[in-house]
């Protein structure tokens, strides 16, 4: 199962933590190439049931047993392969048309592409986009795991709401609140990043009689803002009740609605789960060695 990336490479010239004239440059390609492949449009939704799909199937092999979430996915060699394997009048995906962008601009000395930039740019993709959403996808079943009144909750407005095996679309949400709620709650109690992206200060600021001088770095404390009891009610409680009346995210909703729909998970007998996140400074990642039972569902 797809669920934790190990980001071997030399990190290059990202697209996070960048500035100047090549961070506006990857940036742009970026943007107009993950458009092109259909970010933004409405058949990323298929694309999504699609994998949603695939991951379903993957897990299945597994029904049964015990056995931990993860996979390793490792950034180098995957570009190495689509190197090998390039064909320029036929690009498979953002890798072969980044590949393809540094051959077209080999003769340019003011050029900002380069297999070593590429790594680090696709890093930055499968942090932000891949390894997000995985990592919500794990603490989501080991929270079903470890509350199974909430897992049959959600089982119940799925299998009312999405009738014969059907994928959730984005019509759906307003008719799966409690799934809604559930996915809102495992980003708040999870609680991924301490910290959020740092923001520079664009002048002298005042703030509780603290002076920010301008060009200072900011990190919004998010994990301090999700566990405010000023915003919410026992905030060391799981409780996706508190979240009725919020949004959930496409991505998660399809993912967690498939995997509710055909699978269920719970604890092994004679073990137990840890929802307490790794001994890790600034993120909050799930303790991945820890075994799940997967069940197909009828």
């Amino acid at each position: 199962m797809g669920i934790k990336c190990e980001f071997t490479v030399d990190w290059g010239n990202r697209l996070i933590g960048t500035n100047g004239t090549h961070w506006h440059n990857v940036r742009r390609f970026t943007l107009r190439h993950l458009r092109d492949l259909g970010m933004g449009k409405s058949k990323m939704v298929s694309a999504v049931q699609f994998e949603a799909s695939e991951l379903v199937e993957s897990m299945k092999k597994d029904a049964g047993k015990s056995k931990p979430l993860t996979t390793d996915i490792k950034i180098a060699e995957y570009v190495d392969e689509h190197q090998k394997n390039l064909d320029e009048n036929n690009p498979r995906d953002f890798i072969d048309d980044y590949l393809i962008e540094i051959e077209r601009q080999k003769s340019n000395p003011d050029s900002t592409m380069s297999i070593r930039d590429l790594l680090g740019c696709t890093a930055d993709l499968f942090g932000a986009g891949y390894q997000t959403t995985a990592t919500a996808i794990c603490w989501s079943i080991y929270y079903m795991s470890k509350f199974p009144e909430t897992q049959r909750k959600l089982q119940k407005e799925i299998d009312e709401v999405l009738t014969n095996g059907r994928q959730a679309s984005l019509e759906d949400k307003p008719r799966l609140p409690y799934t809604e709620a559930f996915i809102n709650e495992t980003l708040r109690y999870s609680s991924q990043t301490q910290f959020h992206l740092p923001r520079t200060v664009t002048r002298d600021t005042k703030l509780l009689g603290y002076t920010i001088p301008k060009d200072s770095l900011i990190f919004p404390a998010a994990e301090a803002v999700h566990y405010d009891r000023s915003h919410f009610d026992s905030p060391k409680e799981f409780r996706p009740e508190r979240f009725l009346n919020s949004n959930g995210r496409m991505e998660l909703l399809i993912f967690i609605t498939t995997l509710v729909q055909r699978l269920q998970f719970s604890i092994p007998n004679g073990e137990t789960l840890n929802i307490s996140p790794q001994d890790i400074p600034l993120f909050n990642m799930p303790r991945f060695d820890q075994n799940i039972l997967i069940k197909i569902r009828n």
